[in-house]
């Protein structure tokens, strides 16, 4: 094999790589349990990330809450007042944020509206 082959060749296996680690999956969570018809603030921490946004927001029936909402900045954490909490059970919501170590950056958030 040619110098400039393996050069080549070394290049794509690199971007191939860097590629792979440009998205970034971080466990599922759980932020806790609320009352029914009070608001939650939604969460999330990225210390690198200049900003986070939430896809969805799903209500227990799968249903969509409310869709691709910026998350407010302080420090290192974002945060949503949600308000949409007249219905019991478990909501997911979905982050995803732009880690400047790790690409971009989702997570699944579950919490659970109770009765009151």
């Amino acid at each position: 094999m040619t110098k400039n082959k393996s050069i080549l060749l070394i290049a794509v296996f690199v971007f191939l790589l860097v590629s792979v680690n440009a998205l970034c999956e971080l466990e599922d969570a759980d932020i806790g349990s609320f009352q029914r018809n009070q608001p939650v603030f939604l969460w999330q921490t990225c210390p690198d990330c200049s900003f986070v946004n939430i896809s969805e927001v799903l209500y227990p029936n799968s249903t969509t809450a409310v869709s691709n909402v910026s998350m407010g900045k302080s420090g290192t954490s974002f945060t949503y007042l949600f308000n949409k909490t007249f219905v019991d059970g478990t909501y997911i919501y979905k982050t995803y944020g732009n880690s400047s170590s790790n690409g971009v950056c989702t997570q699944n958030v579950a919490f659970t509206i109770t009765p009151n």
